[in-house]
């Protein structure tokens, strides 16, 4: 239970860190090239790690951290890249982090999915966010980096992204009250109660 609880404490405050920056740069903040690719970088490895801790917590529902296995070493090996190969990458900064929103996108529109097939109550705002995910990371793809607004839409989709990072760990993420095989079900409303409470 403890390992669960770490897990999310850790996702949800890197969420938050990952929103408030997102939050600056769509306000204005300025950020040259290169501090912006080792910051992701710093960022991402941590974000890895969390997701990889996640993943080998015992979530009954699995999922916040149902993609967590590949997310993780994905998000490890894009933030050791960004801070060895700064300066090569640092060109191809806006398009990588615009992929990498869209796919985080994408794969919560499945969560989503999932969480209605679950009978989660919060589903519908999952979709949402994670829509407006997919839609902030296709507008950083479009975006040209010389754009004065380039760094807002950034700001945009990191903004995003945390927000729904945040909304998937909180409403999702259960812990078993008693010990046991755990098997997943289809339905909340068929879950026996007292078998998971929200940590």
């Amino acid at each position: 239970m403890k390992f669960i609880k770490r897990a999310k404490r850790g996702a949800i405050i890197l969420s938050a860190v990952y929103f408030l920056t997102g939050a600056a740069l769509f306000c204005g903040l300025t950020i040259s090239p290169a501090s912006l690719c080792l910051l992701s970088g710093i960022f991402l490895i941590l974000y890895g790690a969390v997701r990889l801790l996640g993943f080998f917590s015992r979530d009954p529902y699995r999922l916040a951290f149902q993609f967590d296995y590949a997310y993780g070493l994905l998000s490890l090996t894009a933030g050791c890249l960004l801070m060895l190969f700064s300066e090569a990458i640092v060109t191809f900064l806006f398009p990588f982090w615009g992929l990498y929103t869209l796919f985080d996108g994408v794969l919560k529109l499945q969560t989503s999915r999932d969480a209605r097939l679950f009978g989660l109550e919060h589903w519908w705002m999952i979709l949402l966010l994670a829509t407006v995910t997919c839609i902030a990371g296709i507008m950083v793809l479009l975006m040209p980096e010389a754009s004065v607004n380039s760094e807002r839409i950034l700001g945009l989709s990191c903004g995003m992204s945390g927000a729904s990072n945040t909304c998937i760990v909180a409403y999702t993420v259960r812990t078993p009250k008693r010990k046991g095989p755990i098997i997943p079900l289809h339905n909340e409303s068929k879950t026996p109660k007292g078998i998971y409470e929200k940590i």
